[in-house]
């Protein structure tokens, strides 16, 4: 009898777990599928703009500087600015004293003045010898008129006509004398060259801007052509970034940019590409080419500074745009899910299959890293779907695996987990438009 009860008990029991068991398989199948369940979000198109940019990094400089070169030689003096300083085009900031220039400069004007004397002389004498023979001339014409003798008009006339030649020579020489300055103007000429090196001993600014070098102070010695400071303009500051030779065809003047610096954060600047480089650079087999952008309002920004710019190569006003991660390629053509597929149980495998009305043939326009242009097939306020990463489970491994979105960059793309490699999907129909 008890050996009975036993059996009893043993075979309840193999029961009892068959029925816990099942149950606890059916709970895990319905855990899988409640996981491997696919999974959607939505988003709209809508009415905007859509820009496509290139970023790049680069350093500040000045588009605009100059250097002070001194002309003469001579020891610096009255410096009145240092590094840091704002200075006026023609501001005077020092002297250059050579004693030598100087000294050269009163002779050529004492020569000068000695050419004038001479001249002023030799007009004087001239202009006197010149007024005696005019004189004499008058009174020969006076005795000729008063004097009516035969015979002495012939020695008369032949007087008055000597003095007439005489007269005549020595206005010759006066106005010779008046326009033969040949050594005067040669002197001044001197004079004025010597002069203009002196004024040069006046060391000035020779642009707006701020000093950012000063090579020499006051008492120092200096050689012709050497740089005494280095002026810069503030205002004319640019950023040179490197543009990929693969993006720099679309790179052109004018175009517009935003600037940011890690230096100084919060802060947003504007800029302008003012020049493209024709001539690239090559490291390790890849070549960039230098973009100069020209940045509107420096305010608080450094020569030396490293920023980021974006420029805006393209862009568009008041088209339809969308998520990017909403597009899907489908044997080279653009496809959006504008509603989630039906589920279908036909097979053991269960799946969802797309069907003509689940999908809207797109053509695009400008794309950026986030979003597209719609050029056909949607309306503004149109509502998409986007398939969310699932999460997959294995009966024989505990480990899980995400799956991400693929986008209109990688070629191909599914709908609900249909394949999109080089054949439509099967199942529910297979159109969604031409």
């Amino acid at each position: 009898m008890k050996k009975n009860n036993i059996i009893k008990i043993a075979i309840v029991a193999v029961v009892i777990a068959a029925i816990g068991g099942g149950y606890y398989y059916s709970k895990s199948i319905s855990a899988a599928k409640a996981k491997n369940a696919v999974k959607y979000t939505t988003v709209k198109a809508k009415t905007g703009s859509i820009a496509v940019t290139i970023q790049s990094t680069g350093t500040v400089s000045a588009a605009t500087s100059d250097d002070i070169i001194s002309s003469n030689n001579g020891l610096i003096s009255s410096i009145t600015v240092k590094e840091g300083d704002t200075v006026k085009k023609g501001q005077t900031i020092g002297f250059i004293n050579d004693t030598t220039l100087q000294q050269s400069v009163d002779s050529a004007t004492l020569k000068v003045a000695q050419d004038n004397t001479t001249i002023a002389n030799n007009k004087t004498t001239l202009t006197q010898s010149v007024s005696a023979a005019t004189l004499k001339v008058t009174q020969d014409n006076t005795t000729i008129a008063n004097n009516k003798d035969p015979q002495k008009v012939e020695s008369n006339n032949a007087q008055l006509q000597k003095d007439k030649e005489d007269l005549s020579t020595k206005t010759a020489l006066l106005a010779s004398a008046s326009s033969n300055t040949s050594q005067l103007v040669q002197d001044q000429t001197d004079l004025n060259t010597k002069t203009a090196s002196l004024a040069k001993e006046t060391v000035t600014s020779p642009i707006d801007g701020v000093i950012v070098t000063m090579s020499f102070k006051n008492g120092d010695t200096v050689q012709s052509g050497k740089t005494i400071a280095t002026v810069v303009d503030m205002k004319s500051l640019q950023i040179i970034v490197q543009v990929d030779e693969l993006d720099i065809s679309n790179v052109k003047n004018g175009q517009k940019a935003t600037i940011t610096f890690d230096a100084l954060t919060g802060k947003t600047y504007t800029g302008t590409v003012s020049k493209v480089s024709q001539l690239g650079t090559t490291t390790n087999n890849v070549t960039n080419y230098a973009v100069y952008v020209a940045i509107d309002n420096p305010d608080g920004i450094k020569i030396g500074m490293n920023g980021n710019a974006n420029i805006t190569v393209s862009n568009k006003d008041n088209v339809i745009t969308l998520s990017l991660d909403a597009l899907q390629t489908i044997n080279g053509k653009k496809y959006v899910l504008t509603s989630i597929p039906d589920t279908t149980s036909k097979s053991s495998s269960s799946s969802k299959k797309l069907s003509t009305s689940n999908m809207q043939l797109v053509t695009t326009g400008l794309t950026n890293q986030t979003d597209v242009e719609i050029a056909t097939g949607l309306k503004a306020g149109a509502a998409v779907y986007i398939k969310m990463p699932t999460v997959s489970t294995s009966t024989t491994s505990t480990s899980k695996t995400s799956t991400s979105k693929t986008s209109n960059n990688a070629g191909s793309s599914s709908f609900g987990g249909a394949a999109a490699g080089g054949s439509m999907p099967s199942g529910g129909g297979g159109g969604g438009g031409n």
